[in-house]
């Protein structure tokens, strides 16, 4: 259950390095289905494994899923009319949000995937690292303005989550490296140190591939990640010094990558992108897309067009997650949205005061939603339901053993 759920959290990314490496042997369609299948088949053995007998969150999970899925269906018979990218993420809603929902839930009465889980942290972080570094620093093709863009893989967008991804994940086990059981590999200070010294890699990576979206998924994490490892320190004076000089160690770190990534000679360097961003507040025509997507959350305030109703409205999705689904959904379901989200952080940071090794449920949600305020559809958000499912079954599980 640790390996899949790594393959469908990130199947996007595992896609890409597949498409990469490999460009002849799988189209993006045949991966996705390939992992769809491998999904179902994981299901199947382990609902066998439980010999038929499921948590009752597994059920209610099917129904939410079975009500989000229909309502999305319904939207094409409103309108009438067929459009390949509302179909083309109605397969992503079936193949892959449902199956990794519904996987997620049994990883949460499991403490032994769990575990698992939190012990494959770092090593999927070097893969994710030595695939980005492959993609950024050799692409095989390059955009029309002049960024990375791979011939059969990642774009500067894909290599740049990608490696902030494999951050997050270092970052992860930096923080609980007393609080996990980790493979013998990683137990020791010289792990940890080489670990510390790929998150700066990944952050120099991220700068050079040019992703706004990720480099603030990178801030967001690492400010999270020093504040969980500070709270987890001792309080004393002495605790105090040492914190201030890793904090100051740290922004030394962060300054001199971000001069290297300014002074390198790399010809499909990105960072004059991110730094025209904050200097001037180019969108890359964003702008624009937010602009109609107001004017359609006018026509509709309250309940909206329908879920899957951009790709019929704007003709595309607003790369916001808030804008999306107030297009889809109205005031009313953003309400909703706004809730899960309370309850997710509100749950995940209670989770993390007790128990330090619980962080990584709150990075991979992070993951989710700070992309999905820059970049991808709201609906498409794998992390984002994985979670959810997850923290739904881990409260269900909670209330039964009060019971």
């Amino acid at each position: 259950m640790a390996i899949l759920s790594y393959l469908q959290i990130f199947v996007g990314s595992w896609c890409a390095a597949v498409l990469y490496f490999f460009p002849n042997v799988f189209t993006y369609k045949q991966f996705v289905t390939v992992i769809a299948f491998v999904s179902a088949a994981g299901l199947i053995i382990q609902i066998i494994k439980r010999k038929g007998t499921l948590p009752r969150s597994f059920f209610q999970c099917v129904i939410a899923l079975l009500l989000l899925i229909g309502a999305y269906m319904l939207t094409s018979v409103i309108y009438g009319e067929p459009n390949a990218d509302y179909t083309g993420h109605l397969l992503v809603i079936l193949a892959q949000i449902a199956p990794a929902a519904l996987c997620a839930v049994l990883v949460a009465r499991s403490e032994k995937a769990r575990e698992n889980i939190k012990r494959l942290a770092p090593v999927v972080s070097l893969i994710f690292t030595f695939i980005a570094f492959q993609g950024i620093l050799h692409p095989t093709g390059i955009s029309e303005t002049g960024l990375i863009n791979n011939e059969n893989g990642m774009t500067y967008q894909s290599a740049s989550y990608l490696v902030v991804y494999a951050a997050g994940l270092a970052e992860y086990y930096l923080i609980s490296f007393r609080s996990v059981r980790w493979y013998r590999v990683f137990r020791n200070r010289i792990a940890a140190v080489l670990m510390f010294v790929l998150v700066l890699v990944d952050f120099f990576l991220a700068l050079v591939a040019g992703g706004r979206g990720a480099i603030v998924l990178f801030g967001v994490v690492s400010l999270v990640a020093m504040f969980l490892w500070q709270r987890g320190r001792n309080s004393s004076p002495g605790g105090l010094i040492t914190s201030l000089l890793v904090v100051a160690g740290l922004t030394g770190a962060a300054i001199y990558v971000i001069h290297l990534a300014a002074t390198s000679e790399i010809p499909t360097s990105g960072f004059s992108r991110i730094l025209l961003t904050i200097q001037t507040g180019e969108s890359s025509g964003r702008d624009w897309v937010y602009e109609s997507a107001w004017k359609v959350i006018a026509d509709n305030p309250f309940f909206g067009h329908g879920l899957g109703s951009v790709y019929y409205t704007l003709g595309y999705y607003a790369h916001n997650f808030f804008l999306d689904a107030a297009v889809e959904s109205g005031i009313l379901g953003c309400g909703v949205w706004i809730a899960l989200f309370g309850f997710a952080f509100w749950n995940l940071f209670s989770r993390v005061r007790k128990d330090l090794s619980e962080a990584l449920w709150l990075i991979l949600f992070l993951d989710g939603f700070v992309m999905s305020i820059f970049s991808g559809y709201y609906l498409s958000n794998i992390p984002i339901f994985w979670v959810i499912a997850f923290l739904f079954a881990r409260e269900q599980e909670k209330k039964r053993e009060l019971e």
